[in-house]
Order: structure tokens, then sequence, then C-alpha cells
């Protein structure tokens, strides 16, 4: 059996995602919740998009049971599909 480590910066990412995205749906325009992160559009655009992750693939985050090599950087290396067996599939989950 494997054994991975929680990475605190993939759950952190993906706690912010969920706060963006929580303050985009209440009507915040993007470049304020940049600018109140401390970011960029481009990134909140990016590491936004962990908050529509499958919730198999956010409970691995939040439990440390994610392969190694799905990191914060990987992740949004390419457009995460919106549907969750698609996600599965390209994470190879």
């Amino acid at each position: 059996m494997e054994e991975y480590r929680r990475d605190p910066n993939l759950l952190k990412a993906l706690l912010e995602a969920h706060r963006w995205a929580e303050a985009l749906r209440d009507g915040v325009p993007l470049n304020r919740v940049a600018h109140d992160a401390g970011h960029h559009d481009a990134l909140i655009r990016t590491r936004g998009q962990f908050a529509f992750l499958a919730p198999k693939i956010q409970h691995a985050i939040r439990d440390g049971a994610l392969p190694p090599e799905l990191t914060l950087k990987r992740i949004p290396r390419h457009p995460i599909p919106l549907d969750w067996d698609d996600q599965a599939r390209m994470f190879g989950i």
C-alpha cells in the first residue's frame, strides 16, 4: 500500500479556490478578488478551477491521499474539465 502525505500548499490552494469562487458567486469582480487575495487575475482564474474538482479529488487532497505526482503545479497545467469522470481519467484517479 502506498503512503501519501498531505500537501499543505495544495490544500491551501483548494481552500482559497473555494473562497474565491464564493466571492465571485456573490458578485465580487474578479479584479477585486485578485486584489484582496494579493494575486494576479490569471492566478485566480487558474487556481480557481480547484473549487470545481470532483469531490473524490478534493477529499484526496484534504486527506493526503492524492498521488504525489499530482502537485499544485501539475494539476492546473491543462484546463480542468468540469465532468468529474473526465477529471478522474485526466489525473489517473
